[in-house]
């Protein structure tokens, strides 16, 4: 009898653990697909990944790779939401794709192409809830200065009173 009830927590309590938001790291890569034809871009596997979550800028021009790699065991039918958002007064939704991972490993890889300049926020749902989230910027080629992001700011803006109020 006491070999069933220890039996049934250990059971119960390896559930509960495994019942946990997932986690894992975030890795990134850029490429450059000016002359690269679509059956190039769509078939090119990438796969040198610097794993960080510091100190994250790119070019517009950059096709920026990503990779999710969980730490946490999951199923290949548990259904995960990337949510991109772009900062403008706050961070407002700007792409949202509902993903797995990739079968017999617990990763997930996705990229964004044509970014415009910009702070963005790239957030990871499991079941409604965010588990995970990094920030990174995409900045023009020649960096920011001053009168660079103000002029690019007010090109973007189309709120007149955002616009003008500069």
């Amino acid at each position: 009898m006491r070999f069933l009830k220890t039996s049934f927590l250990a059971i119960g309590l390896s559930l509960c653990i495994s019942c946990g938001s997932p986690s894992g790291s975030i890795g990134w890569m850029t490429t450059y697909d000016e002359g690269m034809t679509e059956l190039d871009r769509e078939f090119g596997i990438q796969t040198d990944f610097q794993m960080t979550r510091e100190d994250l800028f790119f070019s517009p021009q950059e096709t920026i790779h990503f990779v999710y790699v969980f730490d946490s065991r999951v199923s290949a039918s548990d259904e995960f939401y990337f949510s991109l958002n772009k900062k403008s007064i706050d961070f407002l939704e700007v792409d949202l794709r509902r993903k797995t991972i990739e079968e017999g490993n617990p990763v997930i890889r996705d990229y964004y192409r044509g970014l415009g300049i910009g702070d963005y926020l790239l957030k990871i749902a499991y079941e409604g809830e965010v588990f995970d989230q990094v920030e990174f910027k995409v900045l023009p080629e020649d960096g920011y200065y001053a009168d660079t992001l103000e002029s690019d700011l007010s090109i973007d803006m189309e709120d007149d009173i955002i616009r003008y109020s500069r």
